[in-house]
């Protein structure tokens, strides 16, 4: 028996250590596919504040025309010189970027690259998304946890990045790379 569980734990073992390589190479990839667009682009991180800004309306009203019939409002994107803090458990620390709801704003970090921050703007659309479109559905799922009294933090995260997140994300970021050579058509660099 004794034996059985060491067996059991040397798999498991080499199992973490699959998806940690496979994960790695997928970083060390995605690195390199990053570092290739700078060398054909190196003046894409040169872009004043403006013109990030001016590319990023450029990007949510593609993505708003193509997936939402222009349903989706954002009143503000705005560039911040700090993290964002946010307002959570004791384990939070300030993020990236922020999509307000009240005022329909997203706040996006700017002391990373531009290519990080197309990134970041893709992931806060999603937001957008799914607390302007598909509220009810979102405020329902919240309002069950709240009642069974297990709405933590960290359940409240996996829910607001659950699976229809996630595929909004990937459908969004997958039309900004499609679209992301037409930048100097926009006229922004």
């Amino acid at each position: 028996m004794g034996q059985e569980k060491i067996k059991n734990a040397t798999s498991e073992q080499i199992t973490q250590n699959e998806k940690i390589n496979e994960l790695t190479t997928k970083i060390s990839n995605l690195e390199s596919q990053i570092k290739d667009y700078e060398s054909v682009y190196p003046e894409i991180d040169k872009m004043d504040s403006q013109q990030k800004i001016t590319l990023f309306w450029k990007i949510f009203k593609l993505i708003n025309t193509k997936f939402h019939k222009n349903k989706i409002v954002i009143n503000k994107i705005l560039l911040s010189k700090r993290k964002i803090p946010i307002k959570c458990d004791a384990r939070c620390s300030p993020t990236l970027a922020s999509y307000f709801h009240n005022a329909k704003t997203i706040i996006i970090y700017e002391k990373v690259s531009l290519l990080y921050m197309i990134r970041i703007l893709s992931h806060e659309l999603a937001h957008a998304y799914q607390y302007q479109i598909r509220t009810k559905y979102y405020k329902t799922k919240i309002a069950n946890l709240k009642k069974k009294g297990k709405l933590t933090f960290n359940k409240e995260q996996k829910l607001i990045h659950d699976e229809l997140f996630r595929e909004y994300d990937d459908k969004y970021l997958g039309e900004i790379d499609k679209n992301i050579s037409v930048i100097k058509i926009w006229g922004v660099l």
